[in-house]
């Protein structure tokens, strides 16, 4: 199943940033383009990016700056470095700086693509089991022919003889997504109903 992901490509070279843009955004995905580090920041608040992809000679703030800014502050955002560097110590400090994947310039657009469909599967994995249930990691959604719950309530489904608090939700989105990938089979009857935001045994 397709991961569709919002993206930031920060490039400086127009021609380049505009033909990225254009295939990730024919693919599927929203994208977002921009000149330098600075326009990121300036706008970087009207969305909520999955993927940054980014070039490291841009005019300004350096590129690896912001990857270990972004690292620091949004660990479970994607990092693909686009970088003409091509020695091994320089893509070895991309790396320690956080990218997920260093590509070397020049570069074939299929592989960026390739690149970013690689790392939207490991990030936010769709898992399905038997047809009958499906969990988003990303959307947060656990959808099945007759119901679709936020992950808190589906949760509560799965985990019914445990109490879930919201501080380890993701340690248990993690461990359900596990079971249904190893083809788990436990729901055998639609245990809750949502109404008006309340859960109803």
């Amino acid at each position: 199943m397709f991961t569709k992901l919002v993206i930031a490509v920060v490039e400086d070279n127009q021609e380049f940033r505009e033909s990225e843009v254009e295939i990730l955004t024919q693919i599927g995905h929203t994208v977002y383009g921009f000149e330098s580090v600075e326009d990121y920041l300036d706008e970087c608040g009207s969305f909520i990016a999955d993927l940054l992809i980014v070039d490291l000679n841009l005019p300004g703030e350096s590129g690896l700056n912001l990857v270990a800014r972004l690292r620091e502050t949004s660990r479970n955002i994607g990092i693909i470095i686009v970088s003409a560097r091509s020695t091994t110590y320089q893509r070895e400090e991309g790396y320690d700086y956080g990218a997920d994947i260093y590509l070397v310039k020049p570069l074939s657009l299929h592989e960026l693509c390739a690149a970013v469909a690689s790392l939207g599967r490991r990030l936010y994995p769709v898992v399905e089991s038997g047809g009958a249930i499906t969990v988003d990691v990303k959307s947060r959604v656990m959808a099945g022919s007759r119901r679709c719950l936020c992950r808190y309530a589906a949760l509560r489904c799965l985990f019914w003889w445990h109490l879930v608090w919201h501080q380890n939700i993701n340690c248990r989105i993690g461990r359900c997504t596990m079971w249904l990938a190893a083809g788990w089979r436990r729901i055998r009857r639609d245990p809750v109903t949502i109404t008006s935001g309340q859960n109803h045994w």
